[in-house]
């Protein structure tokens, strides 16, 4: 047997076929937790036991007005973004396929 038939070189590394649901599942299940760690970190440091009720009551006010706009703005716009990355992935895997059959591509 000659040397070229018996080293034959590994075939080549395909990446594993996974769903990619299941990568935006998880980096958004990582984000959000990250917003909502944050969330608990900034309310617990703006709060203090010393603050009269009138003070409190402010303070909670303003954390659940900025909380709410906060969440909406990188939470919603982090879903959004991965929404049109999942969709961008889906109809250029079809536009592939269809260049590769003789489509339309």
């Amino acid at each position: 047997m000659s040397k070229k038939n018996r080293e034959q070189a590994p075939a080549a590394a395909k990446p594993a076929t996974g769903s990619r649901f299941s990568d935006y599942f998880w980096a958004n299940l990582i984000f959000f937790s990250f917003i909502i760690v944050l969330g608990l970190v900034v309310r617990a440091s703006c709060q203090s036991p010393s603050d009269d009720p009138s003070v409190k009551q402010a303070i909670d006010l303003v954390l659940g007005e900025t909380f709410q706009f906060f969440w909406l703005l990188m939470g919603g716009g982090f879903l959004l973004v991965t929404l049109f990355d999942a969709a961008y992935e889906h109809y250029n895997a079809q536009a592939t396929q269809d260049g590769e059959d003789g489509g339309a591509a």
